[in-house]
């Protein structure tokens, strides 16, 4: 039997910001389009990786799956505090420019993980992000009415 490979999720340890770096591209990082892009593919992967390491190294890696999940998923709700809720509190543009449904499933998924586990405070940080992925940028309703349509409410009275 093969020997299992407990640093293959470490592959994804090298950021994109290094790989810029190398390349002499600049790229804000704490951009919230960029770093909800980041999540969902750090969350894909996880899951890609998982299911291979299941089929090649079955009981062997089903002993460290537990610590392996535990440990890249709190290094998704690490990845999220890159972005600043108090400066951007709606991030809803953002997540749209991605497959809004998708993302707001992971980040529950994730959110229910942590309380699985009983470990509220990093579900109350991923509820900061769901929130301010469902805060609308805008008024959430535009009105227009005439000096006719005012006219008539007011004499309803």
């Amino acid at each position: 039997m093969k020997k299992l490979n407990k640093s293959i999720f470490d592959i994804f340890n090298k950021e994109d910001k290094e790989v810029y770096k190398e390349h002499d591209v600049i790229i804000k990082f704490n951009n919230a389009s960029y770093v909800l892009g980041d999540f969902i593919k750090a969350f894909e992967n996880y899951y890609i990786l998982n299911q291979i390491q299941s089929e090649q190294y079955g009981s062997q890696y089903t002993q460290v799956k537990s610590k392996i999940k535990h440990k890249y998923f709190v290094k998704l709700v690490n990845s999220l505090k890159r972005i600043d809720l108090v400066e951007t509190p709606s991030i809803e543009k953002a997540a749209k420019e991605h497959d809004y449904t998708k993302l707001l499933n992971m980040l529950d998924g994730l959110r229910g993980y942590f309380e699985n586990r009983e470990e509220y405070e990093r579900c109350a940080v991923i509820k900061k992000y769901i929130d301010a992925c469902l805060l609308s940028d805008g008024p959430l309703h535009t009105l227009e009415l005439s000096d006719y349509d005012i006219q008539s409410l007011l004499n309803r009275t």
